[in-house]
Parts: C-alpha cells; sequence; structure tokens
C-alpha cells in the first residue's frame, strides 16, 4: 500500500506501510513504513525531535515543574527519574522552544512601550555575579527577550572575588546590546521605552533606536528587606518589568535570594529561561 504525504528517506521515493508497533514509553500506536528503493525500513518517529527519547512523556510535565519554582533534583523525585535525564530535558527543551519563544511577530506588533532592566544573580558563587537583562511589553506583560551576561563582583566581594577566580570580565554592555539588536530585529514601529537610571541604558537605547523617546525613572527602596522587585511607593511607573523580576525569582528556584540552589553553568541558566519565558508568555499573561 502507497503512502501519501509522508516523509521518506534518503532516497526520496515512495513508500508503503510496514506495520507499526506500540511505543513503551507513552503507549501510542506507531506506523512503521518501507522505501520501495532501498528497502529500509523506518517509523513516523524517526523524523520527530524526540527521536530515540525513552521517556517522552515526561517533557511537559518537566517543563512545568522547572517553571514552578520546582528544582531539577526534586522535578527528578516527582517524576520518577534520573537527574541526568531532567539535565538532559532541559537542555532538550530549550532548544525545542529556543527558536518559537520570541520568533512570532505578533509578539511585537502591538507593543507600544517597552520597560527593560538587569536582574542580578550568581554563578556558583556571591563572587561571580550574573546580569539578565530583560525586555517586557508594559501593555500585554510579554517577555520579548532577554540576554544572560558575566559581571565583576563589587563592595567586599571584590577582592575576595579577584584573589579566588581572578579578574571577571563586565559583560553587562555587551548583554544589552544583544538584547536591543534583538528588539531591533523585531519591533518595527514607533516605541516608548521605560527603564531606571542606569548610565549604560541611555546609550544603548540611542544606538540602537536613535530618535526614540526614552524615559527613566529614580531607583525606589523595596517594600521588604532583600526583596528589591516589590517598591516602596504607591504607584511603581516600572512596575511591569519589576513584577516579571519578582514573578522570575518565585517560579525559578536558582534565582530565588536565598535558596541552596545555584546556577552552575551560564548556559544552563539560558536554558531554563527560555522555558520559563515559553510558559509566561503562553499561560501566565
Amino acid at each position: 500500500m502507497k503512502s501519501k504525504g509522508v516523509k521518506s528517506c534518503c532516497c526520496n521515493s515512495s513508500v508503503i506501510n510496514f506495520g507499526r508497533y506500540k511505543r513503551t514509553s507513552d503507549g501510542q500506536w506507531v506506523q512503521r513504513y518501507q522505501c520501495k528503493t532501498c528497502r529500509k525500513t523506518f517509523s513516523k518517529a524517526s523524523f520527530e525531535p524526540e527521536y530515540r527519547q525513552k521517556r517522552r512523556d515526561v517533557n511537559h510535565k518537566c517543563m512545568m515543574l522547572l517553571a514552578s519554582n520546582v528544582s531539577m533534583r526534586r522535578t527528578a523525585m516527582i517524576l520518577g527519574i534520573h537527574p541526568i535525564t531532567v539535565a538532559r530535558k532541559l537542555m532538550y527543551l530549550s532548544s525545542k522552544y529556543k527558536s518559537k519563544v520570541f520568533s512570532k511577530q505578533d509578539l511585537y506588533d502591538t507593543v507600544k512601550t517597552i520597560q527593560f532592566d538587569e536582574l542580578h544573580t550568581i554563578e556558583h558563587t556571591k563572587c561571580k555575579p550574573v546580569a539578565v537583562a530583560m525586555a517586557v511589553s508594559k501593555d500585554t506583560r510579554k517577555i520579548l527577550g532577554f540576554s544572560v551576561s558575566k559581571m565583576p563582583a563589587s563592595g567586599h566581594l571584590a577582592a575576595i572575588s579577584r584573589r579566588k577566580y581572578g579578574v571577571r570580565k563586565n559583560e553587562r554592555l555587551k548583554g544589552l546590546h544583544t538584547l536591543f539588536d534583538h528588539l531591533k530585529e523585531h519591533v518595527k514601529g514607533p516605541v516608548h521605552f521605560q527603564s531606571d537610571e542606569c548610565r549604560l541604558y541611555d546609550q544603548v537605547v540611542q544606538s540602537r533606536f536613535p530618535g526614540a523617546s526614552y524615559e527613566q525613572f529614580k531607583g525606589k527602596k523595596g517594600c521588604i528587606s532583600g526583596q528589591g522587585e516589590l517598591k516602596k511607593v504607591r504607584i511603581d511607573p516600572l512596575f511591569t518589568i519589576n513584577h516579571t523580576f519578582a514573578m522570575l525569582r518565585a517560579n525559578i528556584n536558582r534565582l530565588i535570594r536565598r535558596t541552596w540552589n545555584t546556577t552552575k553553568k551560564l548556559s544552563r541558566l539560558f536554558d531554563h529561561l527560555i522555558l520559563y519565558c515559553w510558559v509566561h508568555n503562553l499561560k501566565l499573561t
């Protein structure tokens, strides 16, 4: 029997049905095919991104748990899988949604005001701080993009950091340029920018969006010690970006201020943020 609309092997010739099998991971029946030219057999699952995954049934559950303040080890415990499997799922899901999470043009078509700022976290130790630059739409609260960059320690930790780990590069400006290059590619119409009074921000906005209207607000103290995202003011002009950062710290375990979970690799932090942004834009806003 000839099968239409089915991907073939390297021969690019027609194929025929060649039985089926029951997949053990989720119990679904999968159709198998045979190439009429080279006689090789393959299945419908051979061309799926989840090919060779033994536990594809936990992919969605793993993503939702990792975006809901559950650590990787606790995710493994809840799902009954190995922690290494969770780490592999994190990398796989990030690669799957990386090209999708910020690619839809309708995400940017209705944007009129963009708020941006940086969230500071750590890489393994407080002597290795990290900056997460992020931009959000003020009206829809959708995350429009982010970047992750290294930064040197400051204050009394600066000398300790240099002594233990050497000089740490300051890549904050590079990360901001990466974020605004992404915005410049997708944001087409006139847009208004808002941020705090960080001295780096004005030159970045003017370099990528010359002539755009830009408004800066003086930073306010947090209403609770250690929670700078919740401001001690009646009306917060930067509420959208501050509230988004508060949600990041509440839903990504490694970003909580007082936690045992820390980022060991910046690439894994990037992967984790990709997952959260996908869930945030799809389900939380």
